[in-house]
């Protein structure tokens, strides 16, 4: 029973790893960045560039968790702009009046786990 439930999240995390990798390219976000926002170390990519290339997220809680919330923005800026993906990109790289001028990626990459929620409510705000 427990192989299954294994398979079953060696699944999601090669699911999520793939959105995870298609939001970043759009983005166009840097390794670091890329690396920030999972919650790794900026200085150290191999696990960034060995979860690419094996195309699933490390066995990890926080990266499961936090690509989850990452892939809720992106769905949120997709509801926004659902036709322009450059304006998803503008969006996040902008400076926004509710933060106090601070672009939306910079929170989540200065506040880790709560910049993100902090960035997620802000477009459940918007949007609902």
């Amino acid at each position: 029973m427990s192989s299954g439930v294994t398979g079953s999240a060696e699944q999601d995390r090669r699911l999520l790893a793939k959105a995870l990798f298609k939001l970043f390219d759009e983005w166009e976000l840097s390794e670091r960045d890329q690396a920030l926002l999972l919650g790794l170390d900026a200085h150290d990519l191999d696990v960034l560039t060995s979860m690419r290339a094996a195309g699933a997220l490390a066995s990890s809680m926080q990266l499961v968790e936090r690509g989850r919330s990452l892939l809720r923005i992106y769905r949120y800026l997709s509801m926004l702009y659902p036709e322009h993906p450059h304006l998803r990109r503008k969006w996040i790289t902008s400076a926004h009046p509710r933060l106090n001028g601070q672009a939306p990626l910079q929170r989540m990459k200065e506040g880790g786990g709560a910049g993100i929620r902090f960035v997620t409510l802000l477009l459940e705000e918007h949007l609902f």
